[in-house]
């Protein structure tokens, strides 16, 4: 099974997936456009038994602009 692992810019948290993502999409919408500064936004969606956090978990913080749009940064 792939692995991953991977950090936030500045390092405080790091985080591991393993197997393939669920979903993978790009985005354009004005949500996505307004959250990543740019025309279209990228990402990967894994499932959370998959997913996990493995350090810096306090410095995680959580926005929600629209329901169903929760937003996650360290």
């Amino acid at each position: 099974m792939k692995k991953y692992i991977g950090e936030c810019f500045c390092g405080s948290v790091e985080v591991e997936v393993q197997g393939e993502p669920a979903v993978m999409a790009i985005c354009h919408c004005k949500i996505c456009r307004s959250w990543s500064a740019a025309p279209v936004n990228g990402a990967s969606l894994w499932s959370p038994e998959n997913f996990k956090i493995t350090k810096g978990e306090e410095f995680i913080k959580s926005f929600t602009k629209v329901e169903g749009h929760d937003r996650k940064w360290c």
